[in-house]
């Protein structure tokens, strides 16, 4: 893909090229992160202790370093899901169109592989546009409480790359609640 594209393609948008810094995995974090260190912003996301300083001071960009911790995974997501289903929770699953770290061909392969009582009439459901102010900003399908969005012009930052996609996403869960 680099030599296609001319660059080295961020992980998780390959529209732009993939930079390093000290706060950096591929996109600048630097001044959102700032942003989450607000203390009226750790108020309002009730975030204890030092857990925002260890998430996002400095270079941290939102990860905390935790080793190995699912090098041994053996938990069943896809299983979890279907009971979040069953259990009659709703569950959208939205994936920018440029990501390759969370790709939306491999979402969607999942979403449609969920052993669940609405498996079959999910799956049977076409791709629909996403439309927002007459504008097509990516497909949905839905069913049952299961709800998948691809959003285009977003990589694996959604909120950041379609601000108004991405709360569509969000209004999904709301409006099944």
């Amino acid at each position: 893909m680099t030599k296609y594209l001319g660059y080295e393609p961020n992980y998780y948008d390959y529209r732009i090229q993939s930079i390093s810094c000290t706060a950096c995995y591929g996109y600048n974090y630097t001044a959102w992160s700032y942003w989450f260190l607000q203390s009226e912003i750790l108020t309002a996301l009730n975030v204890c202790g030092d857990a925002g300083v260890d998430a996002f001071a400095g270079s941290a960009g939102g990860c905390i370093s935790m080793g190995a911790f699912d090098s041994m995974d053996t938990f069943d997501y896809s299983g979890a899901l279907a009971r979040t289903l069953e259990a009659g929770v709703p569950v959208t699953l939205y994936y920018g169109k440029t990501d390759t770290a969370c790709d939306y061909v491999g979402g969607m392969a999942m979403a449609s592989s969920l052993e669940w009582s609405g498996k079959d009439k999910f799956n049977a459901q076409a791709l629909r546009p996403l439309e927002i102010s007459g504008v097509e900003a990516g497909q949905l399908k839905s069913y049952g409480g299961l709800t998948f969005i691809q959003v285009e012009n977003a990589g694996h930052m959604v909120p950041l790359d379609q601000p108004a996609a991405s709360a569509a996403a969000m209004l999904s869960i709301l409006e099944q609640l």
